[in-house]
């Protein structure tokens, strides 16, 4: 059997290690870098910078919070450009959401085909844009 206490003082040690590394470690219902947390609120991504306790921003993706709370650990400060990014992908998200429920409802061939090509250009796009984001994190 192991000793409940050892497991804990293992943990307690781990913890206190991963705290001075800039790797994103899950606690709770919330994703830690440093003394940086992100939590989700609906469908908003909120940045906290725990040490302050204060409030960084919010972002609409997960990838763009963790970039921003990575980068801000590093000591860089990316927010105004990951957050442009953010509202980038978001809007290729938003076409491509719309594309296909066009794509699903219409009956005209032309306008299926046309709202195909823009789908396709719309996830061409978003994909970019997360690996810039990416770019920020590894």
């Amino acid at each position: 059997m192991i000793n409940e206490n050892l497991i804990q003082e293992l943990e307690d040690i781990l913890e206190g290690e991963i705290k001075n590394i800039n790797i994103p470690f899950q606690k709770g219902n919330s994703i830690r870098i440093k003394n940086y947390a992100i939590r989700k609120k609906s469908d908003v991504y909120l940045i906290f910078d725990c040490k302050n306790n204060k409030k960084i921003t919010e972002t609409y993706f997960k990838t763009s919070a963790v970039a921003i709370a990575k980068n801000l650990a590093e000591g860089k400060d990316i927010t105004y450009r990951a957050l442009n990014l953010d509202k980038l992908l978001l809007k290729h998200y938003n076409d491509a959401v719309f594309y296909k429920n066009i794509i699903a409802k219409s009956t005209n061939k032309n306008i299926v085909y046309a709202r195909k090509a823009r789908l396709e250009q719309a996830i061409i796009k978003s994909q970019v844009v997360k690996e810039n984001l990416n770019k920020f994190i590894y």
